[in-house]
């Protein structure tokens, strides 16, 4: 059985290491809120929103929706899943009522999915794209621009379904920004656990490797 080079063990150790540590600083969330400030112009399609379950609206007409669940690695971009379960949104129109529940962001994939109910169309979707605000930011109703939160941009299917529902021509709703989620987020800890930082895995990964390779070059030429 032909031997592995002591350096090659270390390194692989030291690669586990660092994504054992990467996945550590994934942490619970324990509660909080999502606030979505709606930015489609919905007057406009004659469309009236409203929150369902635990979901609520404040009184600057944000609706904030409890996270009940999900965990975020620290750091940026954020990486993980929030949860809400229990807590959605309502589009009317006349009498027709659709139902968005259980908004899940999931930030790996870049999306936010939801139970739709909407007349025969029922089924759990991705129902926006996440689009991060950033320095280019993300238009509000009034005209304004945000440089916080995610852009919610309703995707296809979603535009499909709630335009078909509702009678609505897709290219009016078909990739518009929605809304503008802003998460607030508490973190579930544990008394005396610390959660290493990054550099601290990358800084023991070399120092392994560098131990390793000292003692390669210490260790007598094969006669």
């Amino acid at each position: 059985m032909k031997a592995v080079p002591l350096l090659a063990l270390v390194t692989v150790a030291s690669l586990t290491l660092i994504v054992a540590q990467e996945r550590a600083l994934a942490v619970p969330l324990s509660g909080n809120a999502t606030s979505i400030d709606l930015t489609l112009n919905l007057d406009g399609l004659d469309l009236m929103v409203m929150p369902v379950g635990t979901a609520s609206q404040d009184a600057l007409g944000h609706f904030v929706l409890p996270i009940s669940g999900g965990d975020v690695t620290l750091g940026e971009p954020l990486i993980g899943r929030i949860e809400h379960e229990g807590s959605g949104l309502s589009i009317s129109r006349g009498d027709l009522t659709a139902a968005l529940t259980d908004l899940a962001i999931d930030f790996d994939a870049g999306t936010t999915s939801a139970g739709v109910d909407a007349g025969s169309f029922s089924s759990t979707i991705e129902v926006f794209d996440l689009s991060a605000c950033g320095v280019s930011g993300c238009p509000k109703l009034d005209g304004s621009i945000a440089i916080t939160g995610f852009g919610l941009i309703l995707r296809d299917e979603a535009a499909d379904a709630l335009g078909s529902f509702f009678g609505v021509e897709k290219k009016l709703v078909g990739g518009a920004q929605f809304g503008i989620a802003r998460p607030q987020l508490e973190f579930a800890t544990s008394k005396g656990t610390d959660v290493p930082e990054p550099s601290t895995a990358v800084l023991i990964g070399l120092g392994l490797t560098s131990l390793a390779f000292v003692g390669r070059r210490r260790r007598p030429a094969a006669k």
